[in-house]
């Protein structure tokens, strides 16, 4: 299935959530970031998709950018802190600097806003 036709799928809810898991498997930023939105729109959290989100939390370079300074790295941390993740108890959060920390509370207070 294209990119395009599982993000159409994930907009429209026309999946069941355990696909959400195997959508964060897929390596492009809009499909992450429409699966990431779904997640936190159902607050569906299993340890598999905590612990892919804690991966993706890695993904904060060139490759992984979804606008301007934004990655799709603190789109996942911000979705970890919509969770119900606190920042103190995230070694992904508590490891950027000050600068990053700043883009994750940007991405979590827009969040409904992201692509």
């Amino acid at each position: 299935m294209s990119n395009n036709k599982i993000i159409k799928k994930i907009q429209e809810g026309a999946y069941v959530e355990e696909q959400l898991q195997e959508f964060l498997e897929i390596n492009n930023v809009f499909v992450l970031s429409n699966a990431m939105k779904e997640i936190v729109k159902h607050q569906y959290k299993t340890d598999a998709i905590i612990n892919r989100l804690i991966e993706i939390s890695k993904y904060r370079g060139d490759l992984h950018i979804l606008v301007g300074v934004y990655t799709i790295g603190h789109l996942a941390i911000a979705t970890l802190l919509k969770l119900g993740f606190e920042k103190e108890e995230l070694e992904c959060y508590r490891s950027l600097d000050e600068y990053e920390k700043n883009i994750v509370l940007k991405l979590e207070e827009g969040y409904d806003y992201v692509i």
